[in-house]
């Protein structure tokens, strides 16, 4: 009887904290920032081809090129994924990672006497992954080719992160590339 009477309560309880909620929320529904339209931009080109298999191949080749792994690929939705692996030199951190570690080791020293002679080390990156996204789609004018680009990165401890790449060089370079490979292709070149 206890349990019966604990579970209703629970529920009465999770019922009215979600009731509650209903006029103030309206904060946290899904809104677009922003720098939405520029990073759609950035990921998204038209070619004027209709055929979306070969541009499908083309950027398939293109990924290869840029030293990607091809995971998964399915041309009658257009959609392409791809992988890449790569060590993180030390010399190479991003600064504020590195004035992280600083931060850490300063906090450490500090509190070294409260806490105990527990060694510090130093927090770096050291592996990360990069994945690539695909998608193309037919328009009135051609097709559309939008890619996106993230990395999972490994950090000494083991302890990971995901970070989307929102680098213009990264981007530009993939379709400079790609709007070779098409004409080059266009050409029978």
């Amino acid at each position: 009887m206890k349990k019966i009477l604990l579970t209703i309560a629970l529920m009465l309880s999770l019922t009215a904290c979600g009731s509650g909620c209903i006029g103030d929320c309206e904060d946290y529904r899904f809104t677009l920032d922003s720098d939405y339209m520029a990073r759609r931009q950035q990921t998204t080109r038209n070619f004027y081809t209709n055929n979306e298999t070969e541009m499908l191949s083309a950027s398939a080749a293109v990924l290869q090129d840029l030293g990607f792994k091809l995971e998964e690929s399915s041309s009658k939705l257009g959609l392409l994924t791809a992988t890449k692996e790569r060590k993180i030199s030390k010399g190479k951190q991003i600064p504020g990672m590195i004035a992280d570690s600083i931060m850490n080791a300063a906090l450490y020293s500090l509190t070294k006497g409260i806490l105990g002679d527990e060694e510090y080390e130093a927090v770096y990156d050291v592996q990360q992954d990069i994945f690539a996204t695909l998608v193309i789609s037919k328009t009135s004018n051609g097709t559309n080719v939008r890619v996106n680009f993230a990395r999972m990165v490994w950090n000494n401890k083991g302890e990971g992160r995901i970070e989307k790449i929102w680098d213009d060089a990264v981007y530009r370079e993939f379709f400079e590339k790609l709007s070779k490979s098409v004409f080059l292709n266009a050409h029978n070149i």
